[in-house]
This record gives structure tokens, C-alpha cells and sequence, in this order.
């Protein structure tokens, strides 16, 4: 018995030190199995429909991840390079007082006008309230996005170690897949039924979230953006992309239309405003509704309310890869809680004289709580 309590230790201590030499390529190493569950069955196809060897197999499949990811990514920050540079240039301008667009006077006199028509209301807004509002909240922001977007450069040949690290840990994942997931379960305590539960529920919602939000997100956003263009909106690029990111949660197109919206009705572009809050209360809105039970599968949804705060949550505490975590997290919780209820809740008979909660009466006398099922012990292997 010492020697298994000192087995046990040694072990644990082995485990905290692996986790801590690995810390640093945890999202590394999380982002792989998220890649490597979404592209193999590219790499299924490769190896068995078209019967190439592994290593073409795999070295295919890497170079269509490549280009999934490398080409939008590039094509992006171009885009959005530009785009915050013409901002960050008329913010600016503005704030020196050498450009203020008509539409802008045309704000203020209508929002004057308003204010004038409440009673005991002297409060008016000037062009150098705005000024100063833009020069302290807005401009800080631009000049923050600027920046970091002209450092990419930069930051792109610190991170090419990382990358090169990237293709080998996913070279070996496809390679060894069925080898990595026996491993997996083999060390897991519970049984194949529960195992191949959680491996189901995993794999759904990493492939809900990246094929289906993203998917989605992408949609909305690119749609938002055409609208605003064919509705002459300035710095349509910009706002575009914001819509994309923004619509991973629900409702977040609404967050760059509603206001865009009503910024036009109050410059006077009545029948643009009118058109932009139409575009997203019935059709941007409405994409999501049509779309998503068609690429979520039903196994991995999640009520909305959950995946916003999970999302949220997940942000907040793992940064922008919480988009995923986060979710991933809510459905192992949600799987560990229907194991719980179908499995592992305690059955107990409850007499009527117990009085001990009130539930349903199925005869007179008694009271019969849920009956849970012990699950199979795992199978030796």
C-alpha cells in the first residue's frame, strides 16, 4: 500500500512538472486539436478514398490549413491596416479642426434642435465638445488598433519558431490520431460509452464553433458590409470586419447597424437609416436563425444565453481563443451534468409520510424520484 501511495505522489508531481514545462504551448497545443478534429476528414479522404500514403496525406491536408488560414489572415490585415490608417488620419484632421464633414454639422444642428424643444434646457453641443470627446475616447483606440496592426510585421517573425512548431505537433496529431484517441481513452477512468459521449460532444461543439459561428459570423458581417457600402457609409472595410467579430455572439452585427443607423437618420440620410435598420432587424438577424440548424449540429447547441456568457467569460479569462474555450468548457460541464442525471444521481424511494419534497404522486401512496443507472465498469484492455 506505501508503494502505490508514493507511486500515486510521484506520479502527480511528474504530471504538475509535464504541465508546467508545457504551459507556455497550451493554446498551441488546444488550437492543434481543434485543426486537427476540423480538417480530418480532409485527411480521411486523402488516405482512404484516394489511397495516398500518410505522409502525402498529411502534408496535403497541412498545406489546405495553410492556406485556410494564411491567405484570409494576410488579406485581412491589409484591409484593416488601411482602413484604421484613413480613420486615424480624419480623426486627426478633425480634431485640428481642418475637416469637418457636412454630415457632422448637419448632426449637430439636428440635435440642437431637439435639445431646444425640452423645457428648461440650455445645453447645446459645439463642434469642440466633440472634438475633445473624440481626441480623448476615440482617438486612443485608433491609435491603439494602428499600431498593433503595422506591428504584425514585425511580431510575424518572432512567432515563426511557434509556427514551425505548429506544423510539426500538427503533422504528428494526423499521423498518430487513432493512436493519440486509444491513449486517451485508455487512461480515462470511465467507460467506451462515456468516452466516446465526451469525445462526441468535444469534437461537435469545437466544429459548431469554428464551422458553424465563424461560418455564420462570416456571413453577416460580409452582408452588413455590403449593405452599408450600397448605402454610401464611410470606412465600410473597417466596420465590416468589426460586424464579423462582433457576430460571433447574437446579436452582434446590431452593434455597428443600430448605432450606423441612427447616426444617418440624424444627419438627415432618412431613407438610408430607414433601409440599414430594415436590412438588420429582417434579413442580418435573421441569417443566424437560417443558418445555424443547418451547420450546428444539434448535439452541440448550447442555449443561447450559455454560449453569450460563455463566450464572454471565455474572452475574459483566455483572451481571444476564449471564443472557443469557452464554449468547449460550457458543453463538457453540460455532458458531465447529463452523465450525472442519467447515471450517478442517488435513487431513493420516498414514502408519502417522508414529506420531503413535493413531487408528483404516482399512486397514493408513494413517491418515486428519478431511477439512475449505474454505468458499465470499463472493460480492461
Amino acid at each position: 500500500m506505501m508503494n502505490k501511495t508514493y507511486f500515486y505522489l510521484f506520479f502527480g508531481v511528474c504530471a504538475l512538472l509535464a504541465f508546467w514545462v508545457l504551459r507556455p504551448y497550451m493554446d498551441l497545443i488546444l488550437v492543434s486539436f481543434i485543426i486537427v478534429n476540423l480538417f480530418h476528414p480532409t485527411f480521411r479522404y486523402f488516405e482512404d478514398k484516394l489511397k495516398l500514403h500518410k505522409t502525402i496525406a498529411t502534408l496535403l491536408t497541412l498545406l489546405i490549413i495553410g492556406a485556410c488560414l494564411l491567405i484570409p489572415a494576410i488579406f485581412l490585415i491589409n484591409i484593416s491596416a488601411a482602413q484604421i490608417a484613413v480613420l486615424y488620419r480624419d480623426i486627426n484632421a478633425f480634431i485640428s479642426g481642418g475637416n469637418i464633414p457636412e454630415a457632422l454639422n448637419s448632426f449637430i444642428d439636428t440635435t440642437n434642435e431637439f435639445l431646444a424643444q425640452i423645457p428648461y434646457n440650455e445645453y447645446r453641443i459645439s463642434v469642440s465638445e466633440l472634438q475633445s470627446l473624440v481626441a480623448d475616447s476615440i482617438k486612443p483606440v485608433t491609435s491603439y488598433l494602428l499600431n498593433n496592426t503595422l506591428n504584425i510585421g514585425g511580431k510575424l517573425i518572432a512567432i515563426v519558431p511557434l509556427v514551425v512548431v505548429f506544423a510539426f505537433v500538427l503533422w504528428s496529431a494526423f499521423s498518430d490520431y487513432k493512436k493519440l484517441i486509444a491513449i486517451i481513452k485508455r487512461l480515462s477512468p470511465f467507460n467506451d460509452e462515456l468516452d466516446d459521449l465526451y469525445f462526441k460532444r468535444i469534437t461537435a461543439t469545437t466544429n459548431a464553433m469554428v464551422k458553424g459561428s465563424f461560418t455564420i459570423a462570416l456571413i453577416q458581417g460580409a452582408f452588413g458590409g455590403i449593405v452599408l457600402w450600397l448605402l454610401g457609409v464611410p470606412y465600410v472595410f473597417f466596420l465590416t470586419i468589426l460586424m464579423i467579430f462582433l457576430s460571433i455572439v447574437p446579436l452582434g452585427a446590431g452593434f455597428v447597424t443600430f448605432p450606423v443607423s441612427l447616426l444617418l437618420l440624424a444627419t438627415g440620410h432618412y431613407w438610408q437609416g430607414i433601409v440599414l435598420l430594415f436590412m438588420q432587424i429582417v434579413v442580418i438577424s435573421n441569417i443566424d436563425n437560417v443558418l445555424r440548424p443547418m451547420l450546428v449540429p444539434k448535439d452541440a447547441e448550447i442555449h443561447p444565453i450559455l454560449l453569450l456568457l460563455s463566450i464572454l467569460g471565455g474572452v475574459q479569462i483566455f483572451g481571444f481563443l476564449g471564443i472557443i474555450y469557452g464554449p468547449l468548457i460550457m458543453s463538457i460541464f453540460l455532458t458531465t451534468l447529463e452523465v450525472y442525471l442519467k447515471y450517478y444521481r442517488p435513487q431513493v424511494l420516498l414514502t408519502k409520510e417522508d414529506d420531503v419534497l413535493p413531487m408528483p404522486v404516482s399512486s397514493p401512496t408513494e413517491v418515486i424520484l428519478p431511477v439512475s443507472t449505474t454505468p458499465p465498469a470499463k472493460k480492461k484492455k
